[in-house]
């Protein structure tokens, strides 16, 4: 196969952009475990780290490069939620902040508990639906 020269930095720009894009996501998300690291053991009491965490990685791509993102979701019932958005002075962030309750569950749902992932797919298709965040 023979590859000109125009195809081949072509291939080497993807290449770059796509290696900077991983750093950056590895940079945002490194500092949000420093952060997670730093709260007081009773704040994080009842939630899930590895949950925020998860929903920290799921939300990242999509705001990488959208200036206006901002999205807080709460993880389970503790009211713990995580805000990723940009800020002006540090670009995409990912912090802690205090989220409301959620939903009381009764003895039958104990059994069977909702997924993480599964209130941060229906926050993003709400998102979509009012498009605010658009699909690439």
């Amino acid at each position: 196969m023979t590859a000109t020269r125009g195809t081949q930095a072509t291939r080497r720009q993807r290449h770059e952009s796509a290696s900077g894009r991983l750093a950056a996501l590895r940079t945002v998300l490194d500092q949000f475990d420093v952060h997670l690291a730093e709260q007081p053991p009773e704040a994080l009491e009842a939630a899930d780290s590895s949950a925020l965490r998860r929903v920290v990685r799921a939300l990242l791509p999509l705001g990488l490069d959208d200036l206006t993102f901002d999205v807080t979701s709460t993880v389970g019932a503790s009211g713990v939620a995580v805000r990723v958005h940009h800020c002006p002075d540090r670009g995409l962030t990912a912090r802690i902040v205090p989220g409301a309750p959620g939903p009381q569950r009764g003895p039958a749902d104990a059994e069977a508990p909702e997924p993480a992932g599964a209130q941060v797919v229906g926050e993003l298709a709400a998102l979509l639906r009012r498009r605010q965040v658009r699909p690439r």
